[in-house]
């Protein structure tokens, strides 16, 4: 049997039997991990099945075998590790006018592990990527100043004419406009992604370039 409470901004979570404690907080800064032997924190909205996994095999390491977490437990806790290891060293430039949408895909690219940077039009995005080393850049097709379509013209042009690596490039479009997706691919782009954008299709379409 589980009991819940809030504790302030925290969420808690606790097994009458044993007494382990779960805390769920609000923010990724109020100390996710072990809290005391009998006690994890992990983050609520979004809850990522993998923090929330660790914490309850942490939680439940002490228990008898009838109860005790599988024997690939530690190579599953080793491969998490893995990847976030590898995600971190993934750097991710977005490029979005809408301040709104710029903010939510960051905190996505937060959670899922990415480090990230924004632009807020393709003009400030290609000054950073040519001053910066990014290995996937999400943009808007539509922006003032100077347009998705555009900016990545014109960022092919320059990796041909230096003989860069390419850089994969997410469009990130407003809706399913009739040849919209074959626009984005015949000037340069790698993918497309439809807004509003859901955290595990953005996970799902930045794996194919990372395989992470």
């Amino acid at each position: 049997m589980t009991r819940f409470w809030k504790r302030g901004k925290t969420y808690c979570a606790q097994n009458v039997i044993n007494q382990n404690l779960s805390c769920l907080a609000k923010s990724r800064s109020d100390g996710l991990g072990p809290i005391e032997p009998d006690s994890f924190r992990i983050q609520i909205l979004p809850i990522l099945m993998s923090e929330l996994h660790k914490a309850v095999t942490t939680l439940i390491g002490g228990q008898t075998s009838e109860t005790a977490p599988p024997a690939n437990s530690q190579q599953s806790q080793e491969k998490f590790s893995d990847i976030q290891i590898r995600r971190a060293a993934k750097s991710v430039l977005v490029v979005e006018d809408n301040e709104i949408n710029g903010v939510v895909m960051l905190k996505q690219l937060e959670v899922l592990g990415y480090s990230a940077a924004i632009a807020h039009n393709g003009q400030e995005s290609l000054h950073k990527w040519q001053n910066g080393w990014f290995d996937l850049v999400p943009t808007d097709c539509r922006m003032p100043i100077m347009d998705g379509y555009e900016m990545v013209q014109i960022l092919r042009r320059k990796e041909a004419e230096k003989g860069l690596e390419r850089t994969p490039i997410i469009a990130v479009t407003a809706g399913a406009l009739a040849g919209e997706s074959e626009k984005c691919l015949a000037i340069g782009m790698d993918d497309y992604i439809s807004k509003p954008v859901e955290m595990d299709l953005l996970e799902a379409k930045i794996s194919t370039f990372f395989n992470i």
